[in-house]
């Protein structure tokens, strides 16, 4: 804690011997001692989340966060000749990615009820082997690399309509909404308006 604000650091990571072997565009399973296999790199994210001060918006809980994710590095393992990338480069490269994501998110109540909010900011960063075609230069290039971005909302708010000796019942009306896209899916907007009722027995 630091002048009312909450802050919490996060690492993660994982240990162990991920391999993987790519024929043919195919991922296949083979032998643990085979020499088809090559190592891959530790899955790992870190940053951090700040509760900001009380007193910032009366009654709410206000959050912001920031994470870096990574499984290798998309832009160091392509590696270049005269011929392009090469067979072995590509096997090397081929799940690695880097990725971040930032949200703010409040919380807190509003008039019988409670209101939920957060808006989140994504890209990601990614091998692939995608082909565009370059009107200037009147030919097909190969693309090893690319990067999507995403942006999402949530506004949620949630009222007790019943409550008593036998149980509980809620209604969460809630807007979603997401632009942009992940993993080479199409550029798009979404958005979705949903009415949850939760019905709680004792």
């Amino acid at each position: 804690e630091f002048n009312s604000m909450i802050i919490k650091p996060y690492f993660l990571t994982s240990f162990g011997n991920d391999k993987v072997y790519v024929d043919s565009g195919e991922m296949e399973v083979l032998n643990f001692y085979s020499p088809a296999y090559f190592e891959g790199t530790l899955p790992m994210t870190f940053g951090a989340e700040v509760t900001l001060p009380d007193n910032l918006i009366d009654k709410f809980t206000a959050k912001l966060s920031y994470f870096m994710s990574s499984y290798g590095s998309p832009s160091e393992k392509w590696l270049y000749n005269e011929f392009g990338a090469t067979q072995n480069d590509y096997q090397e490269a081929f799940y690695e990615y880097e990725a971040d994501h930032l949200r703010f998110s409040l919380s807190g109540p509003f008039d019988k009820g409670k209101i939920k909010f957060f808006y989140d900011m994504a890209s990601i960063k990614y091998n692939t082997e995608d082909t565009t075609y370059d009107e200037e230069a009147g030919e097909y290039l190969t693309d090893y690399t690319k990067t999507d971005k995403l942006s999402y909302i949530w506004l949620s708010y949630t009222q007790t309509l019943y409550n008593g000796e036998k149980g509980s019942i809620t209604v969460s009306p809630t807007f979603r909404l997401q632009n942009g896209k992940v993993f080479g899916d199409d550029d798009y907007s979404k958005s979705k308006f949903e009415l949850t009722t939760e019905i709680k027995f004792k």
